[in-house]
């Protein structure tokens, strides 16, 4: 149960921080209010890609804290993977591929050292 309610927690702060990152670089003005907007200046990009790393860390991290064994975080990072390709794939003609790689490739490691960090401490 509490490997269960690790993947799930993970998921949820993942996703709270995503989505709660992506509402504020709009009220910032970082992206636009439209989200059918192509976002193609490397700041906006960039600033996407960092708040996925905050988000992955912290979230990898509250998942290995909660797990009792090395699983769920696996779990976890690969749902949040299987999440990220069909959420980038659908929103394939608004970012350019290197962003859509770069997402991808950085989400299961770096969720994975934030697991191993709280496992480590």
């Amino acid at each position: 149960m509490k490997s269960a309610l690790a993947v799930i927690v993970g998921y949820a702060v993942w996703t709270a921080l995503w989505l709660g990152g992506n509402a504020g670089f709009r009220a910032l003005g970082i992206l636009s209010k439209d989200q059918t907007v192509k976002v193609e200046k490397a700041g906006p990009l960039l600033a996407l890609l960092v708040l996925s790393v905050i988000a992955s860390m912290a979230a990898g991290y509250l998942c290995g804290w909660m797990a009792t064994t090395r699983m769920p975080p696996f779990v976890c990072a690969a749902l949040l993977l299987a999440t990220g390709v069909a959420v980038q794939w659908g929103f394939s003609a608004l970012f350019p591929v290197w962003y859509h790689g770069a997402f991808l490739l950085l989400l299961m490691p770096v969720f994975l050292l934030g697991s191993g960090l709280a496992r480590a401490s």
